[in-house]
């Protein structure tokens, strides 16, 4: 169809593979086509097809930490998450065989999903001015926005939410990321005053801290000159999996719904459960679709040009506070 569309308006072009200069010459093709008024060949169609595919491309480039700390689950519409937890812990059996009564209590989790989009344009002198590579260049671009989008999101549900406090026994302060600050979360207690289910695990911090998390997960040998310790075996060595993301950085991206900056960004670090056992947190798309989708289209019969729409819908929300720490360095 595309070679056909090429013929059709006496632009040559070798057969051959479907890549990019191909695809811009059967776009070319089109819009000439279209112009002069006599064609009823059609390519949105594929084109939509193609974009997507770069578009997933340009989405999945960078390594996103998400799926690191975030279980996931599918959805319609709100989901709404039950859980029942036990109150403390078995106890000892007494003499007269009678045993105690416990305590269940239900949690509700709600994750509200939402719809991300965005829209461009570009007019036929536009495509012509920039050599036809204008297909590309849209998908790319809408697929880095839609990363950016998910990631934003996904930050702000960390770094906003209200099941890290005292009292929850999840909130440390002052504990900065070193090996006596990893070795301190790592006793840290539940509501239940028992230990809290993140020990090993996983550990999400700043790319700031990216050295220093490197270290303590890979380097068998530290020296801490500052506090005069020499360690011939790191303590922590091998014993959790670490990721660091700019996203935990940025004063945007961290602040709070009222635009406050935490001052405390670049020093505060996490600890999580494997998120495919126990969810701290849980990212919900809408019937599965974990990546967005794009559109194409021609722009209004009175106007020479595509215009192309992409849209994600996804949501994010708490899950269970035992599951996930927050620790402010000092």
């Amino acid at each position: 169809l595309a070679f056909q569309t090429m013929q059709a308006a006496g632009i040559y072009h070798p057969p051959g593979q479907l890549d990019d200069q191909y695809i811009q010459a059967s776009v070319q093709a089109h819009h000439k086509l279209m112009a002069s008024g006599f064609t009823t060949l059609s390519l949105p169609g594929i084109m939509s097809n193609v974009a997507n595919k770069t578009l997933l491309a340009a989405y999945t480039r960078a390594p996103s930490f998400i799926p690191f700390v975030f279980g996931q689950a599918s959805a319609t519409e709100p989901l709404y998450s039950y859980q029942l937890e036990g109150s403390g812990m078995l106890e000892k059996l007494a003499q007269d065989a009678e045993m105690k009564h416990g305590k269940l209590v239900e949690s509700q989790y709600t994750k509200k999903l939402e719809t991300y989009a965005k829209m461009l344009a570009f007019t036929r002198q536009d495509m012509i001015n920039d050599d036809m590579s204008a297909l590309t260049r849209v998908a790319t671009m809408l697929g880095t926005m839609s990363f950016k989008a998910r990631e934003f999101a996904a930050t702000q549900t960390i770094a906003n939410s209200t099941m890290f406090t005292a009292g929850n026994g999840n909130l440390i302060t002052g504990n900065t990321l070193v090996i006596d600050g990893l070795t301190a979360s790592g006793v840290a207690s539940d509501t239940d005053g028992l230990p809290i289910g993140v020990d090993g695990g996983r550990l999400l911090a700043p790319a700031s801290l990216k050295v220093v998390t490197s270290q303590l997960q890979n380097q068998t040998e530290i020296r801490d000159s500052a506090t005069g310790k020499n360690f011939i075996n790191n303590p922590h060595a091998g014993m959790f999996d670490g990721f660091n993301t700019q996203w935990l950085d940025n004063s945007i991206a961290t602040a709070s719904a009222a635009g406050v900056v935490d001052a405390n960004r670049s020093k505060t670090w996490y600890r999580f459960a494997d998120p495919g056992a126990a969810a701290a947190f849980e990212v919900v798309y809408l019937n599965g679709q974990d990546s967005p989708t794009i559109q194409s289209a021609e722009t209004s019969f009175n106007t020479l040009g595509m215009q192309w729409r992409c849209f994600f819908d996804f949501g994010f929300g708490e899950n269970d506070p035992k599951m996930a720490q927050k620790n402010v360095g000092a």
